[in-house]
């Protein structure tokens, strides 16, 4: 079986996204996690005063409150995970978490309507998605994606997120349309094709995940992706996929391409 030489941990500790755990538990973590809770509160007040300026705009008020929410569910993950860095300032976020205000951040027009270039996913709710995905805190970390991914269609971190913690539930199916629409969306963002790689591998496709892996050695420099993309096609249920890649590469004379993107392949190029 291809997939014996992998398991959620590994995987974890060889591409999970936890700098913000390696942040909190440095020398300087408690004044970090102390400006990332007032930042929670910070992005929640902004959208309240936003909220009370938008009039009777009512997507606009949607678009708002949803982001009130999302707000107050990362500050809920920072309370539950770290409550020694707990303020009065900051308690008050936590606890006002409200279905309406969840629900409303799947309208779609809110989406097209507000966050088409007018504003970027912030990226402090990515990592407190990414905090709940480690800590298993799995329902808060799926609201959190599923709103930015609703508000921010194109936000590449966000469908990323989604992936991970798909990944981590061993939803393949599920994880691979989101790494896809990464792809789709960034076809130079190396991590995004490892993780399609890895998901096809997870399924039983090696040649696939080899191609895939592959992608991502497209970088001029020997950044992390390309390192991580080499010891990946070094293992031995890739390597025979990976050799015959590159021979055939020699053979045409040229190079591997990205031929993935918006103008390419289409959007869910491997999805069954």
């Amino acid at each position: 079986m291809t997939t014996a030489w992998m398991n959620r941990s590994a995987l974890a500790q060889i591409l999970g996204r936890q700098l913000l755990e390696r942040r909190l538990a440095g020398a300087g973590g408690h004044a970090f996690g102390l400006r990332l809770t007032q930042q929670l509160r910070t992005g929640y007040l902004s959208h309240a005063r936003l909220c009370d300026g938008a009039g009777e705009d009512a997507v606009a008020l949607r678009f708002h409150h949803a982001m009130q929410a999302c707000y107050q569910l990362a500050a809920q993950v920072m309370r539950q995970a770290y409550p020694h860095l707990e303020t009065p300032a900051t308690r008050f976020v936590a606890d006002k978490v409200t279905d309406s205000a969840i629900n409303s951040a799947a309208d779609t027009e809110v989406a097209e309507s507000l966050s088409a270039g007018a504003m970027v996913c912030p990226e402090e709710l990515i990592e407190l998605g990414h905090l709940a995905r480690v800590r298993n805190f799995l329902p808060a970390s799926e609201q959190i994606f599923e709103m930015l991914i609703s508000m921010f269609p194109e936000s590449v971190p966000a469908h990323m997120g989604s992936g991970m913690l798909r990944l981590d539930q061993g939803l393949y199916p599920a994880a691979q349309v989101s790494f896809e629409t990464a792809c789709w969306l960034a076809p130079d963002e190396g991590m995004a094709h490892i993780w399609l790689g890895l998901v096809l591998l997870m399924r039983e496709r090696p040649q696939q995940a080899a191609e895939v892996i592959s992608r991502a050695l497209q970088a001029q420099h020997l950044t992390p992706e390309v390192l991580v993309a080499k010891s990946l096609l070094d293992l031995p249920v890739l390597a025979p996929f990976s050799r015959q890649r590159r021979a055939h590469r020699l053979a045409a004379g040229g190079s591997i391409t990205t031929t993935g993107g918006r103008s390419a392949r289409g959007r869910h190029e491997f999805c069954t």
